[in-house]
This record gives C-alpha cells, sequence and structure tokens, in this order.
C-alpha cells in the first residue's frame, strides 16, 4: 500500500514541475512587462486564398473521381472533397497553390490531381 502511495506522490510531483517548466518566474514577468509590447514581432504567415461563403465559390469546380486513385487515402480524400465541395471551398491551401497554380481555395486542389501529391 505504501508504495502505490508513494508512487502517486512521486507522479504528482513530476506533472507538477512539468506543468511549472513552460512558465516565467513572476520576477521576469514583471520587469519584462515594464515599458515593452510583449506581442510577438514575427510576421503573421500570409494566408492562402479562399472563399467566405459557398455562395461566392459559385459555381464550385468539380472535384475528380476518386475512384481513379489507387492510394486509398488519397481516394478517400478526393471522396471527402467531393461530399463536401462548400466547405473545402472556403479553406485555405496551406501549400500556397494559389501563387504557382492560380488556385482559388483548397477545392481547386481536389479539380485536379494536384492533391494526389
Amino acid at each position: 500500500m505504501k508504495k502505490s502511495h508513494t508512487f502517486y506522490l512521486l507522479l504528482a510531483v513530476i506533472l507538477i514541475s512539468a506543468c511549472q517548466s513552460g512558465t516565467a518566474p513572476a520576477n521576469q514577468t514583471e520587469s519584462a512587462s515594464h515599458g515593452h509590447d510583449n506581442a510577438s514581432t514575427a510576421p503573421t504567415p500570409r494566408v492562402p486564398a479562399f472563399f467566405s461563403s459557398p455562395t461566392a465559390a459559385n459555381p464550385l469546380p468539380p472535384v475528380l473521381d476518386p475512384a481513379q486513385f489507387d492510394n486509398p487515402v488519397v481516394s478517400k480524400a478526393y471522396e471527402f472533397a467531393r461530399a463536401n465541395r462548400e466547405i473545402f471551398a472556403q479553406q485555405p491551401c496551406y501549400c500556397y497553390c494559389d501563387d504557382g497554380f492560380g488556385h482559388r481555395s483548397l477545392l481547386d486542389c481536389f479539380a485536379t490531381d494536384h492533391s494526389a501529391g
């Protein structure tokens, strides 16, 4: 019985110290906030093209037939895109194919074999 209590106590100490390791000590937080903006200075990544509504995407491009792909994962992805064209039209594609291929949303990736990768 004592061994299980020791185990759980040790586990609790490890979890608490793991949770605390990601936080800054109070004195560092206070000194860092005096006269400085704590917002990140890293640039915000560009959001690729997408439609804000399904009607803005009309006419929706057709999705390729999922049966033409041998890879079951790719086939399932095309099947899902075909069943959810309006949703895919409202999603940006983060391979940034709007620049290189002129795609207007994630749906355009599934109108070609571009998503078969």
